[in-house]
């Protein structure tokens, strides 16, 4: 007589109850306090007066805490991906890196635009308990992007041209005025 055995653990094809972490999910959650930081020290610099005898250690913790920031980033991007929800967290980890390290405030008006144009990249879809978890810290990082585009640092220069439009004739004027 045949003895009935379950070879299927329990719950196996029971969709996921809880969220676990994922290399890449435990090091993006790091990623947001890092950046929470760095633009807390960023906040500093820009109310401090640069003639106050600690503006130079509070320069210094702001560099520490954006090299902070792009080790973490440079974690993530180049970790092997163990799921599909951890996609948007290279994706937006890349961006981040782009607009922390751009030059002008243009590439970083420019940069940023993406988050509107193609937030679809910077999603989570999923609909499970790590899905929704992804998004949410997803959506905290964009909250931290934000708050990045707010400082001054980042801001678009008024007084820088593209070549676009006419400003090579803005620039003979101005040349001109000022000689």
């Amino acid at each position: 007589m045949a003895e009935h055995a379950c070879t299927t653990p329990q719950r196996v094809t029971e969709p996921r109850t809880h969220f676990a972490h994922s290399p890449i999910s435990r090091t993006f959650s790091e990623l947001n306090g890092a950046l929470a930081q760095y633009i807390e020290y960023e906040r500093d610099i820009e109310c401090a007066n640069a003639f106050d005898p600690a503006f130079a250690d509070w320069v210094a913790d702001a560099e520490a805490a954006r090299h902070n920031v792009l080790d973490r980033i440079a974690s993530i991007t180049t970790a092997p991906i163990s799921r599909d929800a951890d996609k948007p967290f290279q994706r937006i980890s890349l961006l981040t890196r782009a607009l922390i390290i751009c030059e002008t405030g243009a590439d970083f008006t420019a940069l940023y635009a993406l988050l509107g144009s193609h937030g679809h990249f910077f999603a989570c879809f999923e609909n499970d308990p790590v899905g929704h978890r992804v998004q949410l810290m997803l959506e905290v990082h964009q909250d931290h992007l934000r708050a990045l585009a707010d400082l001054s640092e980042f801001a678009e220069d008024p007084l820088s041209f593209d070549g676009i439009d006419g400003t090579d004739d803005q620039r003979a004027m101005t040349a001109t005025a000022a000689a």
